[in-house]
């Protein structure tokens, strides 16, 4: 069984690119996408590498790199699935991570309101203040 030919990446997608005006474009740092894998990307572009210049499976390219079989084949599935990002990114607005709450425009505004209202508090004290005046819902 062959395996089916690989994409190339294309890593100046991973960041956004705004149009000012006709003749200015704003290239953004902070990139829509985030690296979400336990592996480097240096790990993740040798397998590809392997698998695609080589000929080795994603399983016998994976064990060369230390990868478990299972990361390795998701890696090349990936590739195969979406050819414009390298396996491994996530979009940043699809990733949650652990206990990060998004402020809305009521958390700004109240954090606005307390610091006018007492302009010397610490971190700590507007965090407590935010936290009673928005309550985390378990659900």
């Amino acid at each position: 069984m062959s395996l089916p030919e690989l994409p190339e990446h294309d890593f100046e997608s991973l960041f956004y690119e705004q149009q000012l005006d006709e003749d200015t474009t704003e290239i953004t740092i902070a990139p829509k996408y985030i690296w979400t894998s336990t592996y480097s990307q240096k790990q993740v572009g040798a397998l590809l590498d392997l698998c695609k210049n080589q000929g080795l499976s994603p399983h016998v390219a994976g064990s060369k790199l230390g990868m478990k079989k299972t990361a390795a084949y998701e890696f090349y599935n990936e590739a195969l699935r979406n050819p414009a990002v390298l396996p491994g990114y996530k979009l940043a607005s699809e990733v949650h991570r652990g206990n990060n709450r998004k402020f809305g425009e009521d958390h700004r505004n109240f954090i606005d309101a307390l610091v006018a209202w007492n302009p010397t508090l610490t971190i700590d004290e507007i965090h407590y203040q935010l936290s009673e005046a928005f309550p985390v819902k378990w659900s």
